[in-house]
């Protein structure tokens, strides 16, 4: 894991963040504390919050749309 890098970023609502050639990342809404992302990218590539990976959720499960994930 030694070549792991980090960025910190800071952005408003509406920008978009370009993570390889082909994941885009949108600030959707700021709520307090909370912030709601868009993640755009090839079906390929899988995207869970940390929590629920490390819980073994690995899967998407049926029903989750886009918006509601």
């Amino acid at each position: 894991m030694s070549d792991i890098g980090r960025l910190r970023l800071s952005g408003k609502v509406g920008e978009r963040f370009m993570v390889g050639d082909d994941m885009i990342l949108t600030i959707v809404a700021i709520s307090g504390n909370q912030v709601r992302l868009e993640f755009e990218a090839p079906k390929s590539i899988k995207v869970f919050r940390e929590d629920l990976y490390n819980r073994g959720v690995r899967e998407i499960k049926p029903g989750l749309t886009k918006g509601n994930r």
